[in-house]
């Protein structure tokens, strides 16, 4: 987590100078797709056989492939933050068996421990932060899961303890 949240400010900073690189290069294609496509002269029996050429290229699959594949800090960024986003996926898992194997009616833990599973999938997906990656979104998720697991940690401790109690009493009735 100290990882990710020192390479926050850094990834935000070369997110967005990449977005801007990658707008500009794709401003500059779609210019030369239309100067090709209307300002060449096709008097020219030369410039007809290049324009004629360059006219059947595929702009929009150029862009798209470039603007996909020329994303080197959304990589890093994605490589950073896989590691934490599998753990809380994981711990998220572990939360609700441990919920589902201990009590008897764990309706309030279970649904609040598959909400965070959703909402870890959701983040690990980019669902709602497509194009604007974030790293405190997973930090903030990950602050909540361990918040949720020490208290569901206590919940169960304090539990085996109520049971070793009634358990002792138990013993000690039948044994008068």
């Amino acid at each position: 987590m100290v990882d990710v949240h020192s390479k926050h400010e850094y990834f935000n900073e070369q997110l967005q100078i990449e977005e801007e690189k990658l707008n500009r290069y794709k401003k500059e294609l779609i210019k030369t797709k239309n100067y090709y496509r209307y300002n060449v002269n096709n008097n020219n029996i030369t410039c007809k056989k290049c324009s004629s050429l360059i006219q059947k290229l595929d702009f929009d699959y150029i862009i798209n492939h470039f603007l996909v594949n020329s994303r080197q800090i959304k990589q890093l960024y994605d490589d950073t933050l896989y590691p934490l986003q599998c753990l809380l996926i994981l711990i998220c898992c572990f939360n609700t068996t441990c919920i589902v194997i201990i009590f008897k009616e764990p309706t309030k833990l279970f649904l609040t421990s598959n909400l965070y599973t959703i909402i870890c999938l959701c983040i690990y997906a980019e669902v709602f932060i497509k194009d604007k990656p974030n790293a405190y979104y997973t930090l903030i998720t990950a602050v909540v899961i361990f918040l949720f697991s020490c208290f569901l940690l206590i919940k169960i401790f304090l539990t085996l303890l109520n049971i070793l109690h009634y358990q002792r009493i138990k013993d000690i009735l039948t044994n008068e």
